[in-house]
């Protein structure tokens, strides 16, 4: 993991940020409500059943379930399940996560929470991706490599050298 930014310790320190934010908690040490949900945890292909015609789908395996960024769970199914880089190579994730973003607030909206829609900007959500993508990457090196790993780690080699400004605006939203 190291190998992909220098070895200063104020990267390791901008990299240990990463769980803080991921966990929800501000710069002094609160906990913020803000952008939190429930996660699947562990959302990839392997957990997901359609039916015959791809209609309707069902989730299952819930033992990571918990409290968190919802957009955790695209980053884990992009990274782990995109096997064909075609489809992300070319930074056509941002295409996917704008189709993601708008569908969100839609949602949110049309479920009466309007006001966590109208704090959730694109820039924030990006970030937060960003930062998913990172801290999958770290979960993998340690405990075995699977899944889309040559896309994760292009996209992540394009992100740590902007981790502290990623980090600033992924707490931007609070």
């Amino acid at each position: 993991f190291m190998q992909m930014t220098s070895s200063s310790w104020g990267d390791l320190k901008a990299v240990s940020d990463v769980d803080r934010v991921l966990k929800g908690l501000k710069a002094d040490g609160t906990k913020t409500r803000a952008h939190r949900t429930l996660v699947h945890g562990d959302y990839k292909a392997e957990n997901v059943l359609f039916d015959g015609d791809m209609q309707r789908c069902a989730a299952y395996d819930f033992q990571y379930t918990g409290e968190g960024l919802g957009v955790r769970d695209v980053a884990y199914m992009f990274a782990s399940s995109v096997h064909d880089t075609s489809a992300l190579q070319f930074n056509m994730d941002d295409d996917l996560l704008r189709y993601y973003h708008d569908k969100l607030l839609q949602e949110l909206r049309r479920h009466g929470k309007s006001a966590a829609a109208n704090t959730y900007s694109f820039e924030v959500m990006v970030a937060q991706y960003e930062l998913c993508l990172v801290d999958y990457l770290r979960f993998i090196a340690g405990w075995g490599m699977w899944g889309n790993v040559r896309w994760l780690r292009e996209r992540c080699k394009r992100i740590l050298p902007r981790l502290r400004d990623v980090i600033q605006v992924a707490r931007s939203g609070w």
